[in-house]
């Protein structure tokens, strides 16, 4: 039986689960989707969660095992370090120091045969694979801003220079999500060329049968935004155009979606109650992931202004319901989208020129609402196109492989 040793950051799509002790999360299908399978499969299976602070709304004050049925060891939450501004930086290398030594204490009691540690916990990824013989797989979800900036640097500090090396790393190999974030390019520059990787399109879903749980009416016009509520997924100025679409159409019938959680939400709801439009909006929190699909085959419209990259997880839902979409643009310089532009097609969804394009957004919406032959034009397009994706078993069944392979070779 294979003693596999998993480390991945808290995600928002966890919390739910871990403060209820009771697992159901709420995103991130590509971990836990791969969670689910790997503790199905081994046994000796053992689940650490590291807080990241800004990034997680339960504030751990302590390390702490919590018995999770389902898991037949106790998941390992490591705690962050108070949020607030002061010594900002001196926190986070406080955090990642000390989470690394309880990764390295938990490692050699339970003395694991294959290391899986998410791109959050780079730190006790690249120190494991340097120090210890044990195969490390670093997973990668997707290239971030500051990775880009990170590597291109002609000029960087002691810090970014130990982070460089720490992505240098000998790790046994590098699985990464392909995105459109640009991963292609960063891997080239950042990760060691000796080290094997991967670059894995996630699923689709395609089995999901539930109804909404929020109520649709066939008069209405229905608009959706899924994700974070962050500047990186252009929450604020979707809900800008949308109050903008509200101000000038003719139709009085059109509600917004906005499924998500993030720092910009109080904002946001401000907004629309400050343009005395929030009864068009409807707000929905941490809604499960088996709920998103059918709120998203109702939806007329599907938004999407992802700056780091367009085939996200939330993304490749609206293909799952086969979405009328609108994306924005590829990004040439630093390769963000590009590969996005190789499998959706211009028949298969609407760009505007970027994530900051609020005009562009609005003209196409409310000419996408006046004109619903367009809409139904994409819908068939991308539902003719999403018989080639892989469906979710399909594609954790893929890495899982890709793991088993790895194990094989190694012992």
């Amino acid at each position: 039986m294979t003693k596999i040793l998993y480390v991945c950051r808290l995600f928002s799509g966890l919390e739910e689960s871990i403060d209820k002790k009771h697992w159901d999360p709420t995103g991130v299908p590509t971990i836990y989707k791969v969670i689910n399978k790997l503790k199905h499969n081994n046994k000796k299976f053992k689940l650490i969660l590291t807080v990241k602070d800004s990034y997680s709304k339960l504030q751990e004050n302590k390390t702490k095992n919590i018995d999770i049925p389902g898991f037949l060891l106790p998941v390992t939450i490591l705690k962050g370090t108070k949020h607030n501004s002061n010594f900002r930086l001196v926190k986070n290398i406080y955090r990642e120091f000390t989470q690394f030594l309880n990764i390295i204490r938990i490692y050699l009691a339970f003395n694991p045969q294959l290391i899986y540690i998410d791109n959050s916990n780079i730190w006790s990824a690249g120190l494991i694979s340097r120090i210890t013989k044990t195969p490390v797989v670093f997973r990668v979800m997707g290239v971030y801003e500051y990775m880009h900036t990170l590597i291109n640097k002609k000029s960087p500090t002691i810090l970014e220079r130990f982070l460089i090396w720490l992505y240098k790393s000998p790790f046994k190999l590098v699985v990464c999500t392909q995105d459109g974030s640009g991963v292609e390019n960063w891997l080239k520059k950042a990760i060691r060329p000796n080290v094997k990787t991967e670059v894995l399109l996630n699923g689709i879903t395609d089995n999901n049968n539930n109804k909404s749980v929020i109520p649709f009416n066939d008069k209405n016009t229905y608009i959706t935004f899924l994700g974070k509520l962050e500047f990186a997924k252009g929450a604020e100025q979707f809900v800008r155009a949308m109050i903008s679409v509200l101000e000038k159409s003719k139709d009085s019938n059109i509600i917004i979606n906005i499924i998500g959680f993030g720092s910009l939400r109080d904002k946001l709801v401000s907004l629309t109650k400050n343009k005395n439009f929030y009864k068009h909006f409807r707000f929905v929190e941490r809604l499960p992931n088996k709920h998103v699909l059918p709120i998203l085959k109702k939806t007329d419209i599907y938004v999407s202004l992802n700056r780091a990259g367009n085939i996200s997880n939330a993304n490749l839902e609206a293909i799952s319901a086969s979405c009328c979409m609108i994306i924005p643009k590829s990004q040439k310089k630093n390769g963000i989208d590009l590969y996005t532009d190789k499998i959706l097609s211009e028949d298969t969804v609407f760009r505007i020129n970027s994530s900051d394009d609020i005009n562009g957004l609005i003209h196409l919406t409310l000419d996408l609402i006046s004109n619903k032959d367009k809409i139904k034009m994409k819908r068939n397009s991308i539902k003719k196109l999403k018989k080639s994706f892989k469906n979710w078993s399909q594609r954790v069944e893929l890495e899982i492989n890709i793991l088993s392979t790895l194990i094989q070779k190694n012992y």
